[in-house]
């Protein structure tokens, strides 16, 4: 997992294609004017995703993992809570499902980070990185933010 602010996403270097695309993508368009809707950077292989949630308590939440796809989310408004651990520590809840790439867990140890992004920062989840999304463990708080798919495998 990555974690920084999108000024500073020149200063990464990454080996997939795919990857040097999203970040070329970020590196050349304002955040703040994309629209607001699905947007296909590189067809299925790098697409943009945008949501406007509310987030739910932590108890209710769930970790997703990926087999294919690295997720890139960025805060348009609000505080975007994501609660990271690895793949490996998480009980798995709901079976990989292929067409959406993704499997669900749980996980009630202590060894996972938590990331707090208002608008304009970013964090990088590879398939190995289980990540807890759209919850919040004090407030439920509105966020408005976008996610990069990106195919890495």
């Amino acid at each position: 997992m990555i974690m920084d602010h999108l000024s500073r996403i020149s200063s990464y270097c990454f080996e997939n294609e795919n990857m040097r695309i999203a970040q070329e993508f970020l590196m050349k368009h304002d955040y703040r004017t994309l629209p607001k809707e699905k947007m296909e950077i590189k067809g299925d292989e790098v697409f943009l995703v945008y949501h406007d949630i509310t987030q739910s308590p932590l108890e209710e939440a769930f970790y997703e993992a990926h087999r294919d796809y690295a997720d890139i989310h960025f805060t348009l408004e609000g505080m975007n809570f994501i609660r990271s651990t690895l793949i490996d520590n998480i009980h798995i809840t709901k079976a990989y499902v292929e067409e959406g790439d993704y499997l669900l867990g749980s996980y009630e140890g202590d060894s996972y980070t938590d990331s707090y992004m208002g608008p304009g920062y970013f964090a990088i989840y590879m398939p190995e990185d289980a990540h807890l999304t759209n919850a919040h463990p004090i407030e439920r708080a509105n966020v408005k933010k976008y996610v990069i798919k990106v195919k890495v495998r």
